[in-house]
């Protein structure tokens, strides 16, 4: 092969086999530069406000068509918004003049929920009925209205019959959080 000419060629080559060896390995790699100049952290922002819990009285209510009674119960709630979502705590105890109706139990909330599907979660909850503890778990029957079901077997919701005979000193306890409109 005839290596041509630089003078009569705009090539120019690399290198000449004529007049140099081949290219070797190449070397280790140099040290790492030092890092730039980092910038200052920013101050922290505020912590947001916290919410504010207000007073609401739930209604106890019935499926069926006697109603149950509140008699000498104590039932108590709180709710606290903090934008489009609604916070509650339910408190209830079975008095001993209380009437127990008939059919599932629903206990209203202080703001409808955005609908009765998607609402944020199941709100969780708790009886003690029959001097057993039961584990429930809030649905929304209505926009206004939970129904708790109990998540053993978790075919019931809470009723004069299930999961145990209601009778005075049992107790509800409610905590959760929905979305509003």
């Amino acid at each position: 092969m005839a290596i041509p000419d630089p003078a009569t060629t705009n090539w120019v080559p690399i290198w000449n086999p004529l007049t140099e060896g081949p290219v070797g390995p190449a070397g280790p790699q140099g040290p790492q530069g030092p890092q730039g100049i980092q910038g200052p952290i920013g101050p922290q922002g505020p912590i947001g406000p916290s919410p504010v819990w207000a007073p609401y009285t739930p209604v106890w209510s019935g499926a069926g068509g006697t109603q149950p009674g509140l008699g000498n119960s104590t039932i108590v709630g709180r709710y606290a918004l903090v934008g489009k979502i609604c916070h509650i705590d339910i408190s209830f105890t079975i008095g001993s003049t209380a009437t127990f109706g008939n059919g599932n139990y629903y206990f209203s909330v202080p703001f409808a929920a955005v609908n009765t599907v998607f609402t944020g979660n199941l709100i969780p909850a708790f009886v003690l009925a029959g001097g057993q503890y039961w584990s429930l778990v809030g649905l929304f029957q209505t926009t206004t209205t939970l129904v708790f079901l109990i998540t053993v077997p978790g075919t019931q919701a809470w009723s004069p019959t299930a999961p145990a005979a209601s009778a005075a000193g049992d107790v509800l306890k409610v905590t959760g959080y929905y979305e509003i409109p």
